[in-house]
């Protein structure tokens, strides 16, 4: 059989997805034909399928991986249990004095001006952020929710800075094309901790601007930061229809919220 000409292109298989009885995702590769049906597969990858070594498997830096033969790979994957701000397992009591006194300092951080206002990118904001939801979320978990609720409310009008449709310096932009979110970006001038005025939109102009922002580049990553940091403030400060609208927007980028 003549090779399929879709893998000459650069694609390698189609893939399909849904919810296999609520617990387990169901994944198909249908890979094109492209003069070989022997591919490596991942042990992970091979527990999923029920697929067997057709040959000597090899060490790679992602795992042992294990030649298959086979087009389609159908694979059934344990999606594990819902996501939670909170740690599924209590404070060890041994470990406690210890960590309020690192939470004492750790609380006392604040967030850099620019980041607070809204300016900057999304991916060292972004981490940023998510450090701090982790010590109202620690805080928490240490029965310490004044301190929960002061970091909480710090981060959500951070949050709310990003968000906000007039941010002058480094608002979200709405791409009709594709219909996400992007960054319009920010050329930051370190001597006024600032964004430079003169560019108008840096992440527009070159693929390298905010690790790709303006072309979808790590968006599940970078706004999954803010997803969380969101998710863990409005757990422990007031958050209103409008935050969470505009949460749900970013988190739309890249994924689609359960009802």
């Amino acid at each position: 059989r003549a090779p399929d000409p879709r893998a000459s292109k650069g694609a390698d298989a189609d893939v399909s997805w849904d919810l296999d009885e609520g617990e387990m995702g169901a994944v198909t590769f249908d890979f094109f034909r492209d003069g070989a049906d022997v591919r490596y597969a991942l042990e992970q990858h091979m527990a999923w399928t029920g697929l067997a070594a057709a040959g000597p498997c090899v060490e790679t830096l992602a795992g042992t991986a294990c030649p298959v033969v086979g087009r389609s790979w159908k694979m059934r994957v344990p999606l594990g249990p819902a996501p939670a701000v909170d740690a599924p397992r209590g404070i060890d009591a041994k470990m406690r004095p210890a960590l309020k006194t690192a939470l004492a300092d750790d609380a006392a951080e604040t967030l850099p001006a620019y980041y607070a206002r809204g300016a900057g990118d999304t991916y060292f904001s972004g981490k940023l952020f998510a450090r701090r939801a982790r010590v109202a979320a620690v805080a928490a978990a240490l029965g310490d929710s004044e301190t929960a609720k002061r970091v909480s409310a710090d981060l959500l009008a951070a949050l709310r800075a990003w968000l906000d449709p007039k941010n002058p310096e480094t608002p979200f932009l709405f791409d009709e094309a594709w219909g996400g979110l992007i960054s319009r970006g920010c050329a930051f001038d370190e001597q006024k901790q600032a964004c430079a005025a003169a560019a108008a939109a840096p992440n527009l102009e070159g693929c390298g601007a905010d690790f790709g922002n303006g072309f979808y580049n790590d968006h599940h990553y970078h706004y999954g930061y803010f997803a969380y940091a969101a998710a863990v403030a409005c757990t422990h400060a007031i958050c209103d229809r409008t935050d969470r609208a505009r949460f749900l927007a970013l988190a739309r980028d890249y994924v689609t919220p359960a009802p």
